[in-house]
């Protein structure tokens, strides 16, 4: 049985090696270049967006998938750039593990939207937007992946009334 790392937890975790990695890097732009995407984590993880660690607020919280949607985009660059010394693997890793606790964020708010017995129609669309998400994500669309998860946790609260 697989257990179920809370998105919290690991977008923490992505943290802790994003920093421990900068404070290794002896290329000064690639420390630099991790800065802005070290801020924007630390940003997403701010107590105040977040019920528990499965849960953010229903007012606000979808400020974690935006700042992760931008933390996504500059590791990518990051991967891009030819002159950085940072392997591209690790980057991949590190983007994958917070776009797949973006999508855990919104399939646990799908599976209590399910579980209260909340709008038929509405829970229709946030999976909808969870296909899109992963369809995204497969074609290497990260950031647009993130758009979709946020998209499908904003359906779920609509489906039992919180948003």
């Amino acid at each position: 049985m697989a257990t179920l790392i809370a998105p919290r937890d690991d977008k923490q975790s992505v943290l802790d090696q994003l920093i421990a990695l900068c404070a290794k890097v002896s290329d000064k732009d690639d420390a630099d270049n991790l800065d802005e995407p070290i801020k924007q984590l630390t940003n997403s993880l701010d107590p105040a967006l977040w019920i528990d660690a499965f849960h953010l607020q229903p007012k606000g919280g979808e400020k974690d998938f935006d700042e992760e949607k931008e933390t996504v985009k500059k590791l990518s660059e990051l991967m891009k750039d030819k002159n950085s010394s940072i392997p591209d693997a690790l980057l991949e890793v590190l983007i994958d593990r917070i776009v797949s606790a973006d999508r855990g964020l919104a399939q646990v708010a799908i599976d209590d939207a399910i579980a209260a017995h909340g709008s038929g129609k509405e829970i229709e669309k946030a999976k909808d937007e969870i296909a899109k998400g992963d369809n995204e994500t497969a074609s290497g669309k990260d950031d647009g992946g993130i758009d979709h998860y946020r998209e499908a946790w904003k359906h779920a609260l609509k489906a039992v009334g919180k948003a």
